[in-house]
C-alpha cells in the first residue's frame, strides 16, 4: 500500500470525535452521566432504568401516631436505539491514482464531511426527540415570536413555574427569530467569552441565565386538528397507584370523527393545575402534556398517550392539583389556539429552553475486533459530553476493496424533562 495510507486509525479516531464534539449545541445539555451503566461485567441490554429519587408525603396530622407510607418507585428509561453512521470505500485503483496523501488532507477531504454528516444527524435527533418530548410551551405555532418577551421572558416564567433547577440553561432558536431578536434587544445579550466564540460558532450569548444559541436542527412541526371540542371520556386513575409509576399515561377521549393528534402536539386539560413539586401546592397554571405517539382517528372516540404520567394527590411523585374528571375540555397548543381547538393544523418551528436534567443521552462503546490481519479499529470517547465514536477499516480481498466505517451508538431518555424544558413555538 503507498505511503502506509490512513494505517494510523487512532488518529483518524481522535480527529473525529473532535471534529464531532466541539461544534455541538443542544446534545451537550442532555445529561451523560449514565454512560457508565453500559460498561458493566454483565451486560444490562439495550434499556436502562434509571431511578428517580424516592419521595415522601410529610405527615400533617400533629401527633407521633406512627403512620409509615408505602416506598414507591419511579424511573426513566433510556433506550440505546439510535446509531449515527457514514460508511465509504475505495479500491486499489482508486487507492493508487486518485486518493489524497498525508494526515491534513485525510482531515480536511474524508473525516471532515464524514464526521459533519454524523453530526448534524446526530443534533437533529436531538432536537426532535427533545421537542417532541417536551410537555411545556409557550408561544403561537405559526406566529413568529419578535420581542424580547416573547421569548426570554415567557420561556423564564415558565421554567419558574414548573420548578426548574435554577441557572444553566440554554436557549436554542431558528435563524428567523435570531434576527428578529439581534435587530430589536441585542443590547440584552452578554457577549460569550473568547474560547466559546472559537468553539461554538452558533453562540450568541448569554441572556436572562439562558445561554442563547443559533441552530439549523430545530424542527418544525405540524399540530394535529381538531374539528370540534375534544373531551375526557372517562377520568383516568392516578398513575400514581402503580408500581413502579408508568412513564406514561393513557387518556379516553370523546372527541369528532377523523380529529388528528400528533407526537409533539402540546396540550392541558381543564381543572387540571400543575403543583409544586416539594409542597404539593397548586401553581394556579393548567397542567400542559406533550402527545407521544401519532393518532388519527376514525369515530367519536380516541385514545392518547401523555407525558408525563398523570399523578394524583396522594402519591409523594403527585404533579396535578386534581385528576381530569369526564367532560374536562382539552386545549391543543395552549396560548395558540384560545378556544381549545383548531379546526385546521398549524405549523411552525419549536425553538428549545432546556435545562440539563431534562434528557439522558448515553452513547455505548460498540465492540471492535482487534487491529491485524488487514483490520484496523480505534475508538474514542470525549470526558465532557461522554460522546464517543468507533472506526473500523478492513480489507476484502475478493473486491480489492478497503471497507471503512464510522460510527457512534446512543439513546436518549426523559429524566426531568416536565421540569426542566420548554418549547417556544413560532413560525
Amino acid at each position: 500500500m503507498p505511503l502506509n495510507y490512513l494505517e494510523v486509525t487512532d488518529m483518524i479516531a481522535l480527529e473525529s470525535l473532535r471534529q464531532l464534539t466541539n461544534p455541538l449545541e443542544i446534545l451537550p445539555f442532555f445529561n451523560t452521566e449514565y454512560n457508565a451503566e453500559f460498561e458493566t461485567e454483565v451486560p444490562i441490554g439495550d434499556t436502562l432504568r434509571i431511578p428517580f429519587p424516592k419521595q415522601f408525603i410529610a405527615q400533617q396530622d400533629n401527633t407521633l401516631a406512627y403512620t409509615p407510607q408505602p416506598i414507591q418507585s419511579r424511573h426513566a428509561s433510556v433506550t440505546v436505539d439510535q446509531i449515527s453512521k457514514v460508511h465509504f470505500e475505495w479500491d486499489s485503483v482508486e487507492l493508487a491514482l486518485r486518493m489524497p496523501r498525508g494526515e491534513e488532507r485525510i482531515k480536511r477531504d474524508i473525516i471532515k464531511p464524514a464526521i459533519t454528516t454524523i453530526r448534524n444527524d446526530m443534533e437533529s435527533r436531538a432536537a426532535k426527540y427533545a421537542y417532541q418530548n417536551t410537555t411545556n410551551v409557550v408561544g403561537i405555532l405559526g406566529t413568529q415570536p419578535t420581542t424580547f418577551d416573547a421569548v426570554f421572558g415567557a420561556a423564564g416564567q415558565r421554567m419558574a413555574e414548573i420548578g426548574a433547577p435554577p441557572g444553566d440553561w440554554g436557549m436554542f432558536l431558528t435563524p428567523g427569530v435570531t434576527r428578529t431578536l439581534r435587530a430589536s434587544v441585542v443590547s440584552q445579550f452578554n457577549p460569550p467569552d473568547a474560547i466559546s466564540k472559537m468553539w461554538k460558532k452558533g453562540l450568541i450569548g448569554e441572556v436572562n441565565t439562558f445561554d442563547t444559541y443559533q441552530s439549523n436542527s430545530l424542527w418544525q412541526h405540524t399540530s394535529g386538528a381538531w374539528a370540534g371540542v375534544v373531551e375526557i371520556a372517562t377520568a383516568p386513575v392516578s398513575a400514581g397507584l402503580a408500581t413502579p409509576i408508568p412513564e406514561t399515561s393513557t387518556l379516553s377521549l370523546t372527541q369528532t370523527n377523523g380529529d388528528t393528534y400528533k407526537a409533539g402536539d402540546k396540550i392541558n386539560i381543564a381543572n387540571v393545575f400543575d403543583v409544586n413539586p416539594v409542597t404539593y401546592r397548586s401553581t394556579g397554571v393548567l397542567k400542559q402534556f406533550t402527545i407521544t405517539a401519532s393518532v388519527t382517528t376514525a369515530g367519536t372516540a380516541a385514545s392518547i398517550v401523555v407525558r408525563p404520567p398523570v399523578i394524583g394527590p396522594g402519591s409523594p411523585y403527585q404533579n396535578v392539583d386534581a385528576l381530569p374528571v369526564a367532560g374536562a375540555d382539552l386545549t391543543l397548543f395552549p396560548g395558540t389556539n384560545t378556544a381549545g381547538v383548531a379546526a385546521t393544523a398549524k405549523t411552525g418551528f419549536q425553538s428549545l429552553a432546556l435545562g440539563r436534567q431534562a434528557f439522558a443521552l448515553v452513547n455505548v462503546k460498540m465492540a471492535n475486533p482487534p487491529s491485524g490481519g488487514g483490520t484496523l479499529s480505534s475508538y474514542a470517547r470525549d470526558p465532557e459530553t461522554g460522546i464517543s465514536v468507533s472506526v473500523l477499516r478492513a480489507f476484502d480481498p475478493n473486491l480489492r476493496k478497503w471497507i471503512n466505517r464510522i460510527e457512534t451508538l446512543y439513546g436518549f431518555g426523559c429524566l426531568y424533562n416536565e421540569r426542566d424544558a420548554v418549547v417556544v413555538a413560532g413560525a
